[in-house]
């Protein structure tokens, strides 16, 4: 089974991922950005920034973890439904496969764009995808 070795350096990952602890704290509680809201509104003065004030986008943080693995998993994803489902080439396929996870991340961050009390567009963010689609292009081609 050719990807066999895929699924083992996923679940590492993922095993990885999911060791980070819960950061529950009672005041976590009272935050707007933990609960669910329908639609979110400005609850800053007019003129001013919107608060909460969105996090600072940091270099090494659970986020961009959370980015290389969904990066490297789309890929993986599609490389190996493009081989074995749609009957293409590792060679063929890999573009459209490096497309996918590309486009993917990209409309995340312009979703993120948009939202209210986002992040905003993160080109850290799209950093950490590319280094996941680095890491599958070269898992599927060792």
């Amino acid at each position: 089974m050719p990807y066999r070795s895929a699924f083992v350096l996923m679940a590492l990952l993922a095993g990885s991922a999911a060791a980070q602890p819960a950061r529950f704290t009672p005041a976590a509680l009272d935050r707007p950005e933990r609960s669910v809201v329908v639609r979110q509104e400005r609850t800053g003065p007019p003129d001013g920034p919107a608060w909460p004030p969105a996090p600072p986008d940091q270099w090494i943080a659970y986020d961009k973890a959370q980015h290389v693995l969904a990066s490297a998993l789309l890929v993986l994803s599609a490389q190996y439904a493009l081989e074995t489902k749609g009957g293409a080439s590792r060679h063929a396929a890999l573009p459209l496969s490096i497309g996918v996870s590309a486009g993917a991340g990209f409309a995340k961050e312009s979703f993120d764009l948009r939202r209210v009390n986002g992040t905003g567009f993160s080109k850290k963010d799209l950093v950490a995808d590319a280094v996941g689609i680095a890491a599958a292009v070269a898992f599927i081609l060792w």
